[in-house]
């Protein structure tokens, strides 16, 4: 168990998803938060690779699963990838957003540990995605 795992801040994202999952229109909410945070962040700032598009492509992973058509993610998954969204939202984690730039670090790594713990699944969903229907 790594140490995001076992901390109290990402603990608490964890059951927050899972309560998150079972009401859509908290789920909807949720993704509305991040992608308004998203907007808000100043891209030229964070020189963290892919974060936008690693943001991005869980909440494609979670709105597929949750209507049925991409079901090939273990429930796990789906709970920690809406984990990450928490995470990214909470403004008083690890480090606490308002502190500039340091203070997404930990929203950051958060989403990168996910994404990569769950990089064969991300990617066979970016594949499927590809397909012409």
């Amino acid at each position: 168990m790594t140490q995001y795992q076992q901390h109290s801040k990402f603990k608490s994202a964890k059951a927050r998803a899972e309560r998150i999952l079972r009401n859509p229109e908290k789920l909807k909410n949720l993704i509305s938060m991040t992608l308004d945070k998203l907007n808000k962040m100043d891209k030229n700032k964070l020189t963290v690779g892919d974060f936008f598009r690693r943001v991005k492509v869980f909440i494609r992973m979670i709105k597929a699963y949750v209507r049925g058509e991409y079901r090939a993610i273990p429930w796990k998954m789906v709970v920690m990838l809406v984990a990450g969204l928490v995470y990214f939202v909470m403004p008083l984690d690890i480090l606490p957003d308002f502190i500039p730039v340091t203070g997404f670090l930990d929203d950051i790594t958060v989403i990168i540990w996910i994404f990569n713990n769950f990089k064969k699944e991300i990617d066979a969903f970016e594949t499927w995605e590809k397909k012409p229907i």
